[in-house]
């Protein structure tokens, strides 16, 4: 079996309400052979149900870590 190289975005941002959105990151992982990503939401925005939908959209290539609004505690 052929080893194939992988390379993983270990720190990228996506959103609707800051950033680009989750198309031009893949756009751009495609077009730089970037094989995974890993999402960081961007601090204080608590709302990750962008980030957890383009996750299993592409549930092979990207993966999040969010924050949680230490308020709820």
């Amino acid at each position: 079996m052929e080893d194939v190289l992988k390379i993983i975005d270990t720190h990228c941002h996506a959103g609707e309400n800051w950033f680009e959105p989750i198309e031009s990151l893949i756009y751009q992982m495609e077009k730089n052979n970037i094989t995974k990503a890993i999402l960081i939401q961007h601090g204080g925005y608590f709302n990750h149900k962008y980030l957890f939908k383009a996750s299993s959209n592409y549930s092979d290539r990207l993966f999040i870590v969010v924050s949680i609004n230490p308020k709820d505690f």
